[in-house]
């Protein structure tokens, strides 16, 4: 009986404090960007997290999928709704009314619902949405589809996942872009 609670005791503080305590300081230490959040500062202010999606709806930016949470943390999840369910129908019929045609993905939440990326076709599908709201130029359209393709990260070790475009930084970048006489994108700030 006292060997069983020297063993509970001893796996309680290697597994409970000490590994714990071991892997946030190797993480703060090697990764601290990533160890706390990968929080997007601009001017000083945090305005979101590149590993979580944020509800971008306005007709000029780039929309992420949707999110069965609506983008809350608590409770995150996608709906669990089964195909043949009128419930999933009823959302991805109203999905298609209000979204431009992106692809089938932005029709489905992700399976967190937080998911920050959608698919560089996704993205690039939006671009003409967005080149409405904005009046771009044909030389700026094709300058936003160089900038999908420059912030497309590939797979991982080339072989997990699939190509994908962080939403978050995509419409930062956007929003950082300047628009010269020419219609050329330079790097500044705009109004929009």
């Amino acid at each position: 009986m006292l060997a069983s609670i020297k063993t509970l005791l001893f796996f309680t503080l290697l597994t409970g404090v000490f590994y714990p305590l071991v892997m946030t300081a190797f993480a703060q230490l090697f990764f601290p960007y990533k160890a706390n959040g990968s929080i997007v500062i601009k001017a000083g202010k945090a305005i979101g997290s590149e590993l979580l999606a944020q509800p971008f709806t306005q007709e000029h930016y780039f929309w992420p999928r949707p999110s069965a949470s609506n983008y809350s943390l608590f409770p995150s999840g996608a709906s669990n709704q089964a195909p043949t369910s009128k419930l999933l129908h009823a959302e991805l019929l109203k999905r298609q009314q209000h979204s431009d045609p992106a692809g089938e993905e932005m029709l489905f939440s992700s399976a967190s619902g937080l998911d920050p990326h959608v698919s560089p076709v996704s993205a690039s599908l939006q671009i003409q949405r967005i080149a409405k709201a904005r009046k771009l130029t044909d030389d700026q359209i094709l300058k936003l589809h160089h900038l999908v393709f420059a912030l497309t990260k590939e797979k991982e070790f080339a072989i997990l996942g699939q190509p994908r475009v962080n939403i978050l930084l995509l419409n930062l970048a956007l929003d950082e872009m300047e628009m010269d006489k020419e219609g050329a994108f330079g790097r500044g700030k705009t109004g929009s």
